[in-house]
């Protein structure tokens, strides 16, 4: 039988799980009292509607997450590093060198140099 809501539900679960355009096989069992459904709405009997079929839509989803989880089929992080990382904030060592700054004090942005025209970057060359 086919049923869309429950379609729906299945791929929920798998949802960036699978490469868009692919589609998982599964088979799913339901066991319900025969007063719950009705298979008069389709010619080929292929669709049943469900009276609860929300809630069962819902428990079914929530069981593929479990199964895929459960069975490690969904990605997951593994926090069981036994990488040492003790020293990662020590101080290196040899002598550290601290970074300086050129200033050039003397500078003025505005002074007219060569034909008249303001020169606003320093062009001699520093030694």
């Amino acid at each position: 039988m086919r049923h869309r809501s429950f379609y729906g539900a299945v791929m929920r679960a798998y949802e960036k799980l699978v490469v868009p355009g692919s589609f998982p096989l599964f088979y799913v069992f339901l066991e319900v009292s025969p007063s719950e459904i009705d298979i008069n709405i389709h010619p080929t009997k292929t669709e049943i509607k469900f009276t609860n079929e929300y809630q069962i839509s819902q428990i079914l989803e929530a069981t593929v997450k479990e199964a895929l989880g459960k069975f490690n089929i969904v990605p997951s992080i593994d926090f069981s590093d036994t990488t040492d990382y003790s020293d990662m904030f020590s101080k290196p060592e040899g002598e550290l060198k601290i970074p300086g700054i050129d200033i050039q004090t003397g500078y003025n942005p505005f002074e007219k140099q060569n034909n008249g025209s303001k020169q606003y970057f320093n062009t001699e060359q520093r030694q």
